[in-house]
């Protein structure tokens, strides 16, 4: 017996002995069997309608105590009453829709959780997904301005710069940067030129652009660069003015102007021996600086 939905019992209210007992009337009033044994239902026999087979049954053949029976009867004579009851068969039959329903409401609740955690993984998908497109721009970027840089170096790869040399109108640029060349002792043969061009605008007499000068290959512009310091030490006080540097792209030269900066700093605090050597500041005993610089 089920403690389940139920309806209340049958009996008859002018009976002395079940007198206690409400009456409940079938609904079409025709004599009902019992649903257990097949008996007769009569009104004097206290009896349970089971609330799934709609079915009368006596409380003996459903070993229904009186005092639940008295307690149904009391409390499960109202169609909205909570309280049902369920013979044995219906109640096994409940019993596993019950429990089949308490497992679907289970595995309900469990896909519900995995819904949430599949929503929170593909919240996070998208999350990653757009982080992952933001690196790729981001690195799309970083290529494109590598790519750049590159061809930069590789217009410059043959250029130096200039800096200090007067612009005078009775010479040629490039008759004064033949004239460099030969002070610095390149040889004869070697002194080719491609092209000459001052940089900027002109500002006047006390301002001198920079020159850029294109050599026939790296190798010329290596054996300028390494032989430029001899201007410095040449007895014409025009040459002694005169920089030469390689033909730096603008992140090369930012580099370089940090790096200048950085010397400047560690010199002014009393560092000796300090050069720019390869895009690093590296530390020359003071009686090799001359040697290193030569070579």
């Amino acid at each position: 017996m089920a403690t389940a939905k139920m309806t209340t019992r049958r009996g008859s209210a002018s009976s002395s002995t079940h007198g206690k007992y409400k009456t409940i009337e079938t609904v079409d009033k025709t004599v009902q069997e019992c649903g257990t044994c097949r008996k007769i239902v009569k009104d004097d026999v206290p009896a349970l309608i089971c609330g799934v087979c709609k079915l009368w049954h006596h409380i003996g053949c459903e070993n229904v105590t009186r005092a639940i029976y008295d307690f149904l009867s009391e409390n499960a004579n109202d169609d909205d009453s909570p309280i049902h009851w369920f013979c044995r068969k219906c109640n096994s039959c409940a019993v596993k829709i019950m429990s089949k329903i308490t497992a679907m409401e289970q595995k309900q609740s469990e896909m519900q959780s995995d819904l949430s955690n599949l929503s929170g993984t593909v919240n996070n998908l998208q999350h990653n997904f757009e982080s992952m497109k933001s690196s790729v721009d981001d690195l799309k970027g970083n290529v494109s301005g590598i790519v750049l840089e590159e061809l930069e170096k590789e217009k410059r790869k043959c250029n130096v710069i200039i800096r200090n040399c007067a612009e005078n109108q009775e010479r040629e640029d490039v008759t004064v940067i033949k004239e460099i060349f030969k002070e610095i002792d390149l040889p004869e043969e070697l002194i080719q030129i491609v092209d000459v061009q001052r940089l900027g605008i002109n500002r006047g007499e006390n301002y001198q652009r920079p020159i850029r000068v294109k050599l026939p290959s790296p190798d010329m512009r290596y054996k300028v660069l390494k032989k430029a310091y001899k201007l410095k030490e040449s007895s014409v006080e025009e040459f002694q003015q005169i920089y030469v540097s390689p033909d730096l792209t603008k992140q090369e030269q930012d580099k370089d102007r940090k790096l200048r900066l950085e010397l400047k700093r560690r010199r002014d605090e009393g560092e000796v021996g300090l050069k720019i050597r390869r895009g690093r500041i590296v530390k020359i005993p003071a009686d090799a600086a001359r040697n290193v610089s030569k070579n």
